[in-house]
């Protein structure tokens, strides 16, 4: 009997697995949460989170160009903060540098916010090794810096790159009695004083802005204190950089603010709407807080960078 030709076996058709390949706005949402950003360009939040195994079989943008980008990034801001806060050599600050932009370094910044998890890609968990997750640290401050610009790229890092405890520099925003040093306090806080007396408060409880204002006052003073004590050179410089910034943003947001409300932006909407008071000369706190010409500088770079109708400063 004749044999039966039988025919070429079909081809197994490989199916990859696709991790996140459909891109949700509960994804996104999530994504911006754990990055503490929300993104005008979602676009751009996308492929930040799209690995090139994805694009093998999409064809869509990987994140490997934002990752280039924000590798250049993150070490400017990790330089620029780790030469304004200390004084030691190059050769110190080069190794301090490279311990906080390691490898290690990010990928455990990236486990404390649990970004992976909105990473798209292909295959198991193969495709997680390597730098994988240090790159992709890398592309979300690129993606921050092209949609906030480098104050968004520092705010993430301020809140992310170290915690209380890790030992290479410091970019938390001192808020808390608990993260200034020891030998500050007694500066910043005037109940950590030995010859501080609790005050006996009677009748009405102060306004809100009083308590608005001696926060904006004493963080601004001690971040000028130690600038000026460790990098004196340059403290005035960086801290009035800093202090143009924030007039900008003042102005931009009681303009918003006065906007929204359908209020007029007068001299007594910012009295009523900006912590700081109008006129320096009436805060009392100068008396306490009257060196490095703290409240000069303040005068200068910030009040006198706003509108003229704002406050009132000869």
């Amino acid at each position: 009997p004749c044999l039966q030709r039988r025919g070429s076996p079909k081809r197994a058709q490989s199916r990859v697995r696709m991790h996140n390949a459909d891109w949700t706005e509960a994804l996104a949402r999530g994504a911006e949460e754990a990055i503490g950003h929300r993104f005008s360009d979602r676009a751009l939040l996308k492929t930040c989170f799209t690995h090139a195994s994805l694009t093998n079989e999409t064809g869509e943008p990987s994140n490997e160009r934002l990752e280039f980008l924000g590798d250049a990034v993150l070490e400017l801001c990790v330089t620029e903060q780790l030469y304004c806060s200390s004084a030691e050599d190059e050769g110190a600050l080069t190794e301090r540098r490279q311990r906080l932009v390691s490898q290690t370094a990010l990928e455990l910044a990236e486990s404390r916010l649990g970004l992976v998890r909105y990473l798209r890609y292909t295959g198991g968990d193969d495709a997680l090794r390597g730098k994988t997750r240090s790159n992709l640290f890398e592309a979300i401050v690129g993606a921050l810096y092209l949609d906030g610009g480098m104050r968004a790229a520092k705010e993430f890092l301020a809140r992310t790159l170290t915690e209380d405890g890790d030992e290479y520099c410091d970019f938390h925003i001192v808020l808390r009695k608990a993260n200034v040093p020891d030998e500050y306090k007694p500066q910043c806080f005037p109940e950590c004083d030995p010859n501080y007396t609790k005050p006996v408060i009677s009748g009405a409880p102060a306004e809100g802005k009083s308590g608005f204002n001696s926060l904006c006052v004493r963080v601004y003073y001690y971040m000028l204190e130690v600038m000026t004590e460790r990098c004196p050179e340059s403290a005035e410089t960086v801290m009035a950089k800093a202090l143009h910034a924030w007039a900008k943003d003042t102005e931009e947001r009681l303009a918003a603010q006065a906007d929204e409300l359908g209020k007029i932006l007068s001299p007594e909407f910012v009295d009523r709407h900006f912590p700081l008071y109008v006129d320096p000369d009436s805060d009392p706190l100068w008396n306490e807080y009257d060196k490095y010409g703290a409240k000069e500088l303040l005068i200068r770079e910030f009040y006198k960078k706003l509108p003229a109708s704002f406050f009132n400063i000869q």
